[in-house]
């Protein structure tokens, strides 16, 4: 087939293609040039609206961690870090707020104890637990200052309590 080719050159190269071939083929030709064209432009503009997708995303991330932080107290997140210390804590106020509250309650005329003193002891004993709980705020893993603000609930409250005990002891 190839020799037979090779002779007969002439006849397949003399012969010319029609006019409307090269039409076509031009038709063909603008056909797809436009369509690249079109892809180009499509495919810079999906890039484009990529870019500002993210963008926006990153601005709307940032106003809404800023936002919740706002919202979410200092307190709060000591508690999420050492939830176990302040279930130690509730336990203590609710029993010093019903020891207090006891105090406040009793009046007895023989005890020569002084409710006033006795009530500015307990808020020496507070200014002390908000100072270790201002150190807890920037140092929200130490176990030595919250040991030391459970010895200052108990220390609270076992004071309380033997007060409590001396004035029914007069009484």
């Amino acid at each position: 087939m190839e020799e037979f080719i090779k002779n007969n050159k002439e006849l397949f190269s003399s012969e010319e293609p029609d006019a409307e071939h090269f039409n076509r083929f031009m038709q063909k030709m603008e056909a797809q040039k436009s369509t690249k064209t079109v892809f180009r432009i499509k495919r810079r503009y999906s890039f484009a609206a990529v870019f500002i997708f993210l963008i926006f995303s990153a601005v709307l991330a940032t106003l809404l961690n800023n936002g919740l932080n706002k919202n979410v107290t200092p307190n709060y997140q000591i508690k999420l870090a050492n939830s176990d210390f302040y279930e130690v804590q509730d336990y203590y106020e609710d029993n010093f707020t019903k020891e207090l509250l006891e105090f406040k309650q009793l009046d007895c005329k023989n005890s020569d104890i002084n409710k006033n003193e006795i009530l500015n002891e307990l808020k020496n004993f507070e200014t002390n637990y908000n100072e270790l709980e201002n150190e807890l705020r920037q140092n929200s893993q130490n176990k030595l200052i919250i040991n030391a603000m459970i010895m200052n609930m108990q220390e609270r409250s076992e004071f309380l309590n033997k007060v409590i005990a001396k004035v029914k002891e007069n009484c």
